[in-house]
């Protein structure tokens, strides 16, 4: 292992190999680095959420709003989720 890492480090390591989780020490690496990706990926997409929520509330504060249905707030809410269930399918063909 190198030897820059921390005592306590290389016993984490060495623990989760002897557990039978992992085989090496780059297994070990390999996963937190994936988890890591996902944790900043996850970061990004509710940073994303909030700059949309602020569109929503800054549009709502100036009065540009519209009145709807429950039928038409209905066939948006569907649209929406149609439009998510494509965009998860497009991301699971490039991952």
């Amino acid at each position: 292992m190198d030897d820059s890492m921390t005592p306590e480090l290389k016993a984490k390591i060495d623990a989760k190999i002897a557990s039978g989780m992992y085989g090496t020490v780059n297994d070990v690496v390999r996963e937190a680095l994936h988890a890591l990706n996902e944790r900043e990926e996850r970061a990004r997409k509710l940073e994303d959420l909030r700059q949309e929520l602020q569109l929503g509330i800054d549009d709502i504060e100036a009065g540009r709003v519209t009145s709807m249905t429950a039928e038409e707030l209905q066939d948006m809410k569907r649209r929406g989720r149609e439009r998510r269930a494509a965009a998860s399918v497009g991301e699971a063909k490039h991952a």
